[in-house]
């Protein structure tokens, strides 16, 4: 985008970047309002199919293996193809219906068979949509475009989906949410196709058509060391987005509908935060939000253990620990995208996503459901608060790439070597 240009973008109220951060955002919302639903109903699901706590993990995690590999392969041949909108609209329409075979579902064997199949739909959506959001941003406000994006991320798949989902199941059964849980996949994928614009990665000889191989591009320090951070951060919120729920209920004994608001309270108190730490990340820098917050996620799987208060003093713990619940963002879709030229993108956000959905998104929650039938619900928990920590701690060694400081350093360098 021109400077002219991106001055227009200044003084509008409504550009076309904060349209493509809407859309987005509520897309990718939609996705984690179909796959979180299964947490959210685990105590009418898990009573209907006679699921144990392991089985319930492993259903939840498995969507993971699927979602990993879909997510690295379409972004690698998006970047191949150097178009993400197609793609973006296939997966979209793919996992909406595949979101209203899950209500359909009369096993443990069916259950798991439909979330791989979720996984394969899902998975292309993030690193699409964040290279898309990306490639329409300009350089000064990534991070609050992000935060938009994050902003109405949340609003559907934290807000509204616990209270939603569990409302709904009251009344319907859990079967009729997930055909119900289908339909606003197919509204957005009209609205992207109508309203987002593709913009292809300019090229030039230093920086070649052909997109980098994935080692290539895992050779890139803050890419590796974002799929570590990344796969902590999302065990910790796979932990306490699966198991928290069942713990509230089982052993906390708040009724489902309490149980609802207190994961509400947290959905509602991370869309407040949302434009926060993106947006302070144009202007601390990546490295030092993630440093500095990534730890505060302990304070949500701990401190609802150890409240021994009602439900409204869980919700406030949710509410006082939701600044961290938007790092992922960070981690997964600036500071990868940034590190590596544009026409990488999707294939560095994919390999990105794809480690933090196989470490964190399948491998803890199986492993962890399985401890949790050996040693109780609590150890979930612990486990997740002491992911938040290291999180912080790694991301002590990522290199900053926020335009505002690596302009500012690369300006140093050269007056240096001229001096």
């Amino acid at each position: 985008m021109s400077e002219r240009a991106g001055q227009r973008a200044k003084r509008s109220f409504f550009t076309y970047q904060d349209g493509v951060a809407v859309i987005m955002g509520l897309t990718f919302g939609t996705v984690l309002f179909d796959r979180g639903a299964i947490g959210f109903l685990s105590p009418f699901i898990v009573a209907d199919l006679r699921l144990t706590n392991s089985q319930l993990g492993l259903a939840a995690a498995v969507i993971s293996l699927t979602w990993a590999l879909a997510g690295f392969l379409v972004g690698r041949a998006s970047d191949a193809a150097g178009r993400r909108k197609p793609y973006l609209i296939a997966a979209v329409i793919a996992f909406s219906l595949c979101s209203a075979v899950s209500g359909l579902v009369g096993s443990f064997a069916m259950l798991v068979a439909v979330r791989l199949a979720m996984g394969l739909a899902e998975g292309p959506v993030p690193p699409l949509a964040a290279t898309l959001l990306l490639g329409a941003s300009d350089d000064h406000r990534r991070g609050l475009n992000m935060g938009i994006y994050a902003i109405f991320t949340g609003l559907v798949g934290g807000v509204l989906a616990p209270i939603v989902l569990v409302g709904l199941a009251g009344h319907f059964g859990w079967r009729t949410t997930f055909l119900l849980a289908g339909v606003p996949g197919l509204v957005l994928a009209t609205a992207i196709a109508l309203w987002v614009r593709e913009v292809r990665p300019v090229t030039t000889a230093a920086a070649p058509q052909r997109p980098s191989r994935p080692l290539e591009i895992l050779r890139v320090r803050n890419v590796a060391l974002c799929a570590v951070i990344a796969s902590l951060l999302l065990g910790c919120m796979a932990i306490t987005m699966i198991f928290l729920p069942l713990y509230l209920v089982q052993d906390r004994r708040l009724s489902p509908l309490d149980m609802g608001l207190v994961m509400t309270a947290l959905g509602a108190a991370t869309l407040a935060a949302s434009l926060i730490l993106p947006t302070l990340s144009d202007r601390l820098g990546r490295k030092s939000v993630l440093v500095g917050f990534a730890g505060l996620g302990a304070i949500l799987p701990l401190g609802c253990l150890y409240w021994t208060g009602g439900a409204m003093g869980l919700a406030a713990i949710c509410a006082f620990a939701a600044l961290p619940g938007t790092l992922p963002h960070v981690a997964i879709g600036i500071v990868p995208g940034e590190s590596v030229h544009a026409r990488d993108r999707g294939a560095a956000l994919g390999l990105v996503m794809g480690c933090a959905e196989l470490a964190g998104g399948f491998v803890t929650p199986s492993l962890v459901g399985l401890l949790a039938d050996r040693a109780g619900l609590i150890m979930a928990l612990e486990i997740g608060g002491g992911f938040a920590v290291a999180a912080a701690l790694l991301s002590l060694g990522l290199q900053e790439t926020a335009p505002r400081f690596t302009t500012r350093r690369a300006s140093l360098q050269v007056a240096l070597e001229t001096s």
